[in-house]
């Protein structure tokens, strides 16, 4: 075989290495930094209310929304994957109901949940394609726990977390740059534009796969540590596979 084309053969291999290297190192540089919308929630909170009573256990952790602490959190899909902490074992739960409700307070949705492998952050999706492009939603997510009272059996809805969400477009470029990205320059990309849930989902889904990753781990860490999410007692949370529409 020509020398030449051998050598010519080796000469790109090497540069398409240094470039693929090039690249890698690059995205490891860029910084995870969620830059929340501008839009605050309507309603700020994402943990149970204080002072209401609860059938469920005393823990640690409190039932919680993982969502940003004072801005809306941001979707690009229609049907989106929602996420919540659950800090009570499968053992006293009897289900879970995910509420939808549009801005006139209308309820467009009610979803029931069983409940598995928790406690631990447990993704609940939204199996139908419902949301709008410019439009704000109340969710609720409550807890249901057995009780045993005089050997009758109870039960009792809270506690509850109620947050908000809003569907937007992505604008062309954005969309054209998430199409090209790495996995890590996804949730970089969603997070550097206010995009809550695309980047928390793709920064678990890529946590999950890649768990011994120390630059994914950093960003997990990163990420809750901000003072706009500010979740740094989930950093060591286990991800679930837990909740199954009824």
């Amino acid at each position: 075989m020509n020398s030449d084309y051998l050598l010519n053969k080796n000469r790109l291999a090497t540069a398409s290495t240094v470039e693929e290297i090039s690249s890698n190192k690059k995205s490891q540089r860029v910084t995870l930094d969620y830059v929340p919308p501008v839009d605050d929630a309507p309603q700020r909170g994402r943990k149970p209310l204080a002072g209401r009573g609860s059938n469920c256990p005393k823990s640690n952790k409190s039932l919680l929304a993982l969502v940003p602490k004072w801005h809306l959190a941001l979707t690009v899909n229609e049907s989106p994957n929602l996420w919540f902490y659950v800090p009570y074992s499968p053992d006293v739960i009897k289900s879970a109901e995910l509420t939808l409700w549009d801005e006139e307070q209308n309820k467009i949705s009610e979803i029931v949940y069983s409940i598995q492998n928790t406690p631990g952050i447990a993704q609940i999706n939204v199996p139908e394609k419902l949301l709008e492009v410019d439009k704000r939603y109340k969710v609720s997510f409550s807890i249901t726990c057995y009780k045993q009272d005089d050997g009758i059996e109870t039960t009792n809805i809270l506690p509850v977390v109620e947050t908000w969400l809003k569907r937007v477009d992505l604008d062309n470029n954005l969309a054209s740059q998430v199409k090209t990205a790495t996995p890590r320059e996804k949730y970089t990309l969603y997070a550097a534009n206010g995009i809550w849930y695309e980047a928390l989902t793709e920064l678990i889904e890529l946590k999950e796969s890649q768990n011994n990753d120390e630059q994914v781990t950093k960003d997990w860490q990163d990420l809750l540590n901000q003072s706009e999410v500010n979740l740094p007692e989930l950093i060591s949370e286990p991800i679930v596979s837990c909740c199954t529409a009824k």
